[in-house]
């Protein structure tokens, strides 16, 4: 990797090594158009912005750099997100509280962009079965919330 795009990664905080701090957790990875493999590593000691997603989106952005494939993984569970025609990929937290059980179950909320439709799955954590699909229109809040980051550019 050339010092110019180290000092970019640097800069943004963006994981490039799949390191002991990301040991047994449920993840995101991201390739990326320019060659990078991003690793998902929320809330690491020394990061301004503790949400590795909104790290990705504002480096993507601003360097105009897509994702070209993206799979989540928990140990050696590995689910493919992308799509070949996708227009970008979204990443969001999710979470159900049923009243009859004491514990939240919590979950990964992924999918892709096609034709203006987001298309998108609930995954449990951090084993990843899969919950349930939905398809619906993209919303403005997808992008200011930095949901959502586009292979081409975002607003």
């Amino acid at each position: 990797m050339n010092k110019d795009l180290q000092k970019k990664i640097d800069h943004y905080g963006i994981c490039i090594t799949e390191d002991s701090f990301l040991e047994d957790k449920t993840i995101w990875v991201a390739y990326l158009s320019n060659g990078v493999v991003a690793y998902q590593d929320d809330h690491r000691n020394g990061q301004r912005e503790p949400i590795a997603w909104k790290r990705l989106h504002d480096y993507c952005l601003k360097e105009e750099v897509g994702i070209s494939s993206l799979h989540i993984k928990f140990r050696s569970n590995v689910i493919h997100i992308t799509h070949p025609n996708s227009e970008g990929h979204y990443f969001s937290y999710g979470i159900l509280k049923d009243m009859h059980k004491s514990e939240d179950e919590k979950y990964y909320v992924c999918g892709t962009l096609l034709q203006d439709e987001l298309n998108y799955t609930w995954y449990k954590t951090p084993e990843l079965t899969q919950k349930h699909s939905t398809k619906r229109k993209c919303a403005e809040s997808d992008f200011s919330d930095k949901k959502l980051i586009l292979n081409n550019k975002n607003p």
